[in-house]
């Protein structure tokens, strides 16, 4: 397994060969290891022992992921890192998130903009258009980001009074504010892939727990054309299982399509930003020929966009 393994990687060297890439960021603030999950696990155990049994066990026994198959892996902390990078789906890879289960201990806090950071620049490594990519995101809780600065609360008896003193702001406000920032961050992620990227964004904590941030981050991603869900699953295997085997389905659905378009093994997009849906004039229409083609219709005018192709626009 392992002289197989070596082999598969040095064949990755040919990104043409990659037909998926999926960048796992899973949370190991200090809050993971509540052992609040059903039978005693903690949370962070939960999340290695599921990656490692639906998205790479299960789907290698279904015969839907291969050495072709790509898989990385961020710990989000203070300092985010890189844990798994590009490593081919194989029993090598397995036993690697099963490692993690043991040795990766939750600690400190969880910054979400690092861990971004790093999804993307994992994701960035192949940009050929017939590598199908997901970005799986699991938290149990807020950003451990330092608030953005906006004016403090204060307490005026009249209008007159707030008038006088300008905007009153809240903590709300501020929460806004850096869900704001951490959903264009990832919006801007997403633009660089549009629908040839599934995104999933997991809020696995207790069922009280709030979750704006990553909805926000998820609506982001989707307003880019990105196959972008938000999930809270109760605090179960199960549970859990069943989001990862559905968001597998839409990966390999993803990877299908892209197989089947002629020529696209041969195609590097280039880093060209998409436009988000909602800043777009309202007087258009969106059609979605094939994962590799979008065409927008304005005023009548068919204008191709978003695909660029070695060397020339298409």
């Amino acid at each position: 397994m392992r002289r197989d393994h070596r082999a598969a990687v040095r064949d990755l060297g040919n990104k043409a060969s990659w037909t998926s890439h999926t960048v796992a960021v899973v949370d190991q603030s200090g809050s993971m290891r509540n052992t609040d999950v059903e039978g005693g696990a903690t949370r962070s155990d939960a999340v290695w022992i599921t990656l490692a049994l639906t998205w790479v066990d299960a789907e290698i026994k279904a015969g839907s992921r291969k050495s072709t198959d790509v898989m990385s892996v961020v710990s989000m902390r203070n300092n985010s890192e890189v844990v798994v990078d590009a490593e081919p789906v194989d029993w090598i890879l397995f036993n690697k998130l099963v490692g993690l289960l043991r040795e990766s201990e939750p600690n400190q806090g969880g910054n979400y903009l690092a861990a971004i950071d790093l999804a993307e620049q994992c994701l960035m490594r192949n940009t050929m258009g017939s590598c199908a990519t997901a970005l799986l995101f699991f938290s149990d809780g807020r950003p451990s980001e330092q608030m953005p600065r906006v004016q403090p609360h204060r307490k005026c008896k009249t209008a007159d009074q707030k008038l006088k003193r300008g905007v009153v702001y809240t903590m709300k406000d501020s929460v806004d504010a850096r869900d704001t920032m951490l959903a264009s961050r990832i919006g801007e992620l997403a633009s660089r892939f549009g629908r040839r990227l599934t995104v999933g964004s997991i809020g696995f904590a207790d069922p009280s727990e709030e979750f704006s941030t990553l909805q926000a981050m998820t609506t982001a991603c989707a307003d880019y054309g990105c196959q972008a869900t938000f999930h809270k699953p109760t605090l179960t295997a199960e549970s859990l299982q069943s989001i990862l085997s559905n968001l597998s389905s839409t990966l390999t659905t993803t990877k299908t399509e892209l197989t089947e378009l002629a020529g696209s093994k041969q195609r590097t997009v280039r880093d060209v930003k998409r436009e988000s849906y909602s800043q777009m004039k309202v007087a258009q229409t969106h059609v979605n020929l094939t994962l590799d083609e979008d065409w927008w219709l304005y005023k009548g005018e068919s204008v191709l966009r978003d695909k660029w192709v070695e060397g020339h626009q298409r």
